[in-house]
Protein backbone atom coordinates (compact mmCIF):
# COMPACT_ATOMS: atom_id res chain seq x y z
CA UNK A 1 0.00 0.00 0.00
CA UNK A 2 1.28 3.46 -0.79
CA UNK A 3 2.31 5.68 2.08
CA UNK A 4 -0.12 8.60 2.14
CA UNK A 5 2.74 10.95 3.01
CA UNK A 6 4.64 10.11 -0.16
CA UNK A 7 3.63 11.42 -3.54
CA UNK A 8 3.16 9.17 -6.50
CA UNK A 9 4.75 10.65 -9.60
CA UNK A 10 3.19 9.83 -12.95
CA UNK A 11 5.15 10.73 -16.07
CA UNK A 12 2.64 11.08 -18.91
CA UNK A 13 4.27 10.67 -22.32
CA UNK A 14 2.27 11.21 -25.49
CA UNK A 15 2.08 13.29 -28.63
CA UNK A 16 -1.59 14.29 -28.20
CA UNK A 17 -1.61 17.43 -26.06
CA UNK A 18 -5.33 17.12 -25.30
CA UNK A 19 -5.01 13.51 -24.12
CA UNK A 20 -2.05 14.43 -21.89
CA UNK A 21 -4.05 17.34 -20.42
CA UNK A 22 -7.09 15.16 -19.66
CA UNK A 23 -4.95 12.43 -18.10
CA UNK A 24 -3.12 15.09 -16.07
CA UNK A 25 -6.40 16.51 -14.75
CA UNK A 26 -7.74 13.08 -13.80
CA UNK A 27 -4.53 12.09 -12.03
CA UNK A 28 -3.92 15.50 -10.47
CA UNK A 29 -7.40 15.40 -8.94
CA UNK A 30 -6.34 12.19 -7.18
CA UNK A 31 -3.23 13.79 -5.63
CA UNK A 32 -0.78 12.34 -8.12
CA UNK A 33 2.14 14.54 -9.06
CA UNK A 34 2.09 14.68 -12.85
CA UNK A 35 4.81 15.48 -15.35
CA UNK A 36 3.95 15.72 -19.02
CA UNK A 37 6.20 14.97 -22.03
CA UNK A 38 5.29 15.18 -25.70
CA UNK A 39 7.56 12.31 -26.79
CA UNK A 40 9.80 9.51 -25.60
CA UNK A 41 12.78 11.59 -26.76
CA UNK A 42 11.74 14.47 -24.49
CA UNK A 43 11.44 12.17 -21.46
CA UNK A 44 14.61 11.56 -19.48
CA UNK A 45 14.80 9.07 -16.67
CA UNK A 46 14.43 10.96 -13.38
CA UNK A 47 16.66 10.60 -10.38
CA UNK A 48 15.25 8.46 -7.59
CA UNK A 49 12.74 10.42 -5.53
CA UNK A 50 10.81 9.90 -2.33
CA UNK A 51 7.53 8.24 -3.15
CA UNK A 52 6.62 6.08 -6.07
CA UNK A 53 6.78 6.74 -9.78
CA UNK A 54 5.62 5.28 -13.06
CA UNK A 55 5.45 6.14 -16.75
CA UNK A 56 2.07 6.36 -18.50
CA UNK A 57 2.56 6.17 -22.26
CA UNK A 58 -0.26 7.41 -24.47
CA UNK A 59 1.49 7.04 -27.80
CA UNK A 60 0.10 7.00 -31.33
CA UNK A 61 1.61 3.84 -32.78
CA UNK A 62 0.85 4.85 -36.34
CA UNK A 63 3.50 7.58 -36.12
CA UNK A 64 6.29 5.66 -34.39
CA UNK A 65 9.16 3.39 -35.32
CA UNK A 66 7.84 0.21 -33.70
CA UNK A 67 11.21 -1.44 -32.96
CA UNK A 68 12.90 1.65 -31.54
CA UNK A 69 9.83 2.49 -29.46
CA UNK A 70 9.72 -0.99 -27.93
CA UNK A 71 13.43 -0.74 -27.12
CA UNK A 72 12.90 2.63 -25.38
CA UNK A 73 9.92 1.28 -23.39
CA UNK A 74 12.00 -1.67 -22.23
CA UNK A 75 14.74 0.74 -21.16
CA UNK A 76 12.28 2.83 -19.13
CA UNK A 77 10.84 -0.33 -17.53
CA UNK A 78 14.24 -1.06 -15.98
CA UNK A 79 13.87 2.13 -13.90
CA UNK A 80 10.12 2.32 -13.25
CA UNK A 81 6.88 0.51 -14.05
CA UNK A 82 5.23 1.43 -17.36
CA UNK A 83 1.56 1.62 -18.26
CA UNK A 84 0.91 1.76 -21.96
CA UNK A 85 -2.39 2.98 -23.42
CA UNK A 86 -3.06 1.24 -26.72
CA UNK A 87 -5.73 1.17 -29.37
CA UNK A 88 -7.55 -2.16 -29.77
CA UNK A 89 -5.73 -2.77 -33.07
CA UNK A 90 -2.27 -2.81 -31.46
CA UNK A 91 -3.14 -4.28 -28.06
CA UNK A 92 -2.32 -7.98 -28.62
CA UNK A 93 0.87 -7.25 -30.55
CA UNK A 94 2.13 -4.88 -27.84
CA UNK A 95 1.07 -7.09 -24.94
CA UNK A 96 2.98 -10.03 -26.45
CA UNK A 97 6.07 -7.95 -27.29
CA UNK A 98 6.23 -6.31 -23.87
CA UNK A 99 5.32 -9.26 -21.70
CA UNK A 100 6.85 -8.19 -18.41
CA UNK A 101 5.88 -7.57 -14.82
CA UNK A 102 6.87 -3.94 -15.33
CA UNK A 103 4.87 -3.09 -18.47
CA UNK A 104 1.08 -3.16 -18.43
CA UNK A 105 -0.95 -2.53 -21.57
CA UNK A 106 -4.43 -0.99 -21.34
CA UNK A 107 -6.92 -0.59 -24.18
CA UNK A 108 -8.17 2.89 -25.06
CA UNK A 109 -10.55 4.27 -24.12
CA UNK A 110 -9.87 3.38 -20.50
CA UNK A 111 -12.28 4.14 -17.69
CA UNK A 112 -10.95 6.45 -14.98
CA UNK A 113 -11.33 3.89 -12.18
CA UNK A 114 -9.63 1.17 -14.24
CA UNK A 115 -6.72 3.53 -14.97
CA UNK A 116 -6.31 4.46 -11.30
CA UNK A 117 -6.43 0.80 -10.20
CA UNK A 118 -3.91 -0.15 -12.89
CA UNK A 119 -1.48 2.54 -11.73
CA UNK A 120 -1.69 1.32 -8.14
CA UNK A 121 -1.36 -2.36 -9.14
CA UNK A 122 1.58 -1.70 -11.46
CA UNK A 123 3.49 0.34 -8.89
CA UNK A 124 2.73 -2.21 -6.15
CA UNK A 125 4.00 -5.09 -8.35
CA UNK A 126 7.13 -3.07 -9.17
CA UNK A 127 7.85 -2.39 -5.48
CA UNK A 128 7.26 -6.05 -4.58
CA UNK A 129 9.72 -7.18 -7.27
CA UNK A 130 12.32 -4.67 -6.01
CA UNK A 131 12.06 -6.18 -2.51
CA UNK A 132 12.31 -9.79 -3.73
Amino acid sequence: MLNSFELTHVNIIGSDEYERAVLGLVLGARAYRVRSFSSLDEFTLPRREAGDTCALLALSWRDLDYGMTLQRIRQISLYMPVLLLSDQVYYHRLAAALESDHVSVLIRPVQKDALLRSIQRTIHAWLESEIA
